[in-house]
């Protein structure tokens, strides 16, 4: 088993072997975090999961999904991050950047991905919330050498939290990597989880959608108007065989308009709302 693996399922171990004895599953270990006296998974004043790493405090913050013609069908977590003296609020990439070596970085990218899954499944709601999407760090693809997902679904299991509404996106890399994108995709999918696609330009996509069988494919909205015949053919296509065409970073009511005139089936951005710490009540 590789050396990160290890570390990622050791630093969990005592307290989710201890959630996978109760019944009430996630709750139970959310209740856990909050007798628990030094841990690096705790709760904040409202009760929210925030994990302690290199001396910064992570939280989540959610942004809806909204369909074309409907309300909020999944939700996207974000990592929020504040400094040690809780004074200013960080960018994440660069507590990503504090990640010198490609274990530390790991451990931190996988942590994130738990603190979100915890904050969006404690809630009474979370059968209603639709899925929830879940991005992973570009250096993730090649640092860990396969079976990508194995850890965390592990991790998942143990809360008894469905992995199957949980779609991995997975990060835009540079024309030429599709092999790549392809093979860790076809891990995370053998590992339970669903597919969504960042690709760089338009030209990527087909070959992207030959290679790779995917739940989602995302886009900037502001990219779209840019995007020629074989693109826009290729999202078309895909939207036809089921998979959902996300309009990203909408900003603008004719960002909107062009995103869905365009075949878009889903939206997300500002123009809808901002990422929040919590979820409102469906």
């Amino acid at each position: 088993m590789p050396v990160v693996m290890r570390q990622f399922e050791v630093s969990y171990s005592p307290q989710l072997q201890a959630a996978s004895c109760e019944s009430s599953g996630i709750q139970g270990f959310i209740n856990k975090l909050g007798a628990a006296e030094d841990a690096s998974l705790q709760l904040d004043p409202a009760g929210r999961v925030v994990s302690r790493f290199f001396n910064c405090e992570i939280a989540t913050a959610f942004q809806g999904i909204h369909g074309a013609q409907n309300g909020v069908v999944a939700w996207q977590a974000f990592a929020r991050v504040r400094g040690a003296d809780d004074s200013h609020d960080l960018s994440p990439w660069r507590l990503f950047a504090r990640a010198a070596s490609d274990e530390d970085l790991v451990a931190m990218d996988r942590r994130c991905r738990l603190v979100h899954a915890l904050n969006f499944f404690r809630l009474a709601e979370a059968a209603t919330l639709g899925d929830l999407h879940l991005c992973v760090h570009d250096r993730l693809l090649s640092a860990v050498s396969s079976d990508h997902g194995r850890a965390y679904r592990r991790v998942l299991d143990s809360l008894g939290v469905d992995h199957r509404r949980i779609v991995i996106e997975l990060p835009a890399l540079p024309v030429g990597n599709e092999y790549v994108l392809a093979q860790v995709a076809a891990s995370y999918r053998l590992n339970g989880f669903r597919i969504a696609l960042n690709p760089v330009i338009d030209a990527q996509l087909g070959s992207l959608l030959n290679r790779i069988r995917v739940d989602a494919v995302k886009v900037n909205a502001q990219d779209l108007p840019n995007w020629h015949g074989a693109g826009i053919e290729a999202a078309r296509s895909a939207v036809a065989d089921g998979t959902r065409l996300i309009a990203k970073r909408v900003e603008t009511e004719q960002q909107r308009q062009f995103a869905v005139e365009a075949g878009a089936t889903h939206l997300q951005g500002y123009l809808m709302g901002h990422p929040e710490p919590g979820i409102p009540n469906p």
